[in-house]
């Protein structure tokens, strides 16, 4: 009897103690700004519960200074009619405020298994959201949205260069041109791609003719061509900046001839 009375106790804490822990880990929709949300769930006004059809605005910031907020909408469920301007909507703001640029309003179904994120064109990282509630809600669920923070991606500045005698090396178009038989190979390497801050961690080449090579250091690499054309060969390089793989978006393309 005493061996189950102590199960039944040190159960129950157990219990008391995930709830606090699910507790703290989540913030519901209410009229103000939070900053201190990362890694928690961010629900509608009702938790758990459904929500109570208040109007609201919230701003979810991050933690730290310079970084950005997502929202990744694991449930989103409300109040949608056909009748115009009665359904509940989440409206959505790229930055601190209304005055922000708007990232559209949802309802219904909208937003479920979706993703809204800042950009690093929002200096404040922030998102605003607002909620309107036309008519009664009824017994809809609302929604829940799992809160991430990160660092902006700066895209990285790829440049590309052939390793080739320069004699050899034509300028077809402001673009450096190799001319070479079929079976032939070229060689390319890295000409100085950069990013502040971070050091690039890949290099991805793709020849123009389907053979794509990622590798993990800018040294030379060597490619052969059997088939006769011209062919762009363009270098994307990336690095992890500790929330995505930032790639570059130049175009700073070779070309080849073969014949």
């Amino acid at each position: 009897m005493k061996s189950r009375k102590f199960q039944a106790a040190f159960a129950l804490v157990v219990v008391v103690l995930c709830f606090v822990k699910d507790a703290a880990a989540q913030v519901n929709m209410f009229n103000g700004t939070v900053d201190n949300v990362c890694g928690q769930l961010f629900r509608d006004d009702g938790g758990t519960g459904n929500y109570s059809g208040d109007e609201l605005e919230m701003t979810i910031c991050p933690d730290t200074p310079g970084d950005f907020v997502s929202a990744y909408f694991v449930a989103f469920n409300i109040f949608e009619t056909a009748i115009d301007g009665q359904s509940c909507q989440l409206a959505i703001f790229h930055g601190n405020s209304t005055a922000a640029t708007s990232l559209g309003s949802y309802t219904g179904n909208d937003l479920q298994g979706l993703t809204v994120w800042s950009t690093p064109n929002n200096t404040s990282g922030c998102l605003t959201f607002v909620f309107t509630s036309p008519t009664n809600p009824g017994n809809f669920a609302g929604w829940e949205a799992e809160i991430s923070c990160g660092t902006p991606c700066a895209p990285p500045t790829a440049a590309a260069n052939f390793v080739a005698n320069p004699a050899d090396v034509l300028d077809v178009n402001n673009t450096p041109t190799l001319q070479i038989c079929t079976g032939e190979s070229i060689t390319v390497e890295d000409n100085g791609s950069f990013v502040d801050g971070f050091p690039i961690e890949q290099w991805v080449w793709d020849f123009g003719d389907g053979f794509i090579e990622t590798l993990t250091s800018g040294n030379a690499t060597t490619h052969t061509f059997n088939d006769p054309g011209a062919y762009t060969v363009a270098l994307t390089v990336a690095y992890d900046n500790g929330t995505d793989l930032c790639t570059s978006l130049n175009i700073d393309p070779l070309q080849v001839f073969v014949s």
